[in-house]
């Protein structure tokens, strides 16, 4: 049977390779919300491009101090 070699937190492993990976692996995510982790990974992606393009318009203005970048920030998280 083959074999490869995998560094796992600091060693080295020696797995077999299945005759057929396609029937070793089948079923293998079964369980896991892969298209909800996926949605959710692109949902958080699009919120943090939004967050840093309004923060590049910040950068630009010289008389904005980080503290008061921050002071803006949690005005923005009050619950109203």
């Amino acid at each position: 049977m083959k074999s490869i070699r995998v560094n796992i937190g600091g060693k080295i492993c020696v797995v077999p390779i299945p005759k057929d990976p396609i029937k070793a692996f089948r079923g293998m995510f079964k369980g896991f919300k892969l298209t909800e982790s996926l949605l959710n990974d692109r949902r958080d992606e699009a919120a943090r491009d939004i967050g840093e393009a309004r923060l590049a318009g910040f950068c630009h203005d010289d008389a904005l101090t980080t503290d008061a970048l921050l002071a803006w920030n949690r005005t923005r998280h009050v619950k109203r």
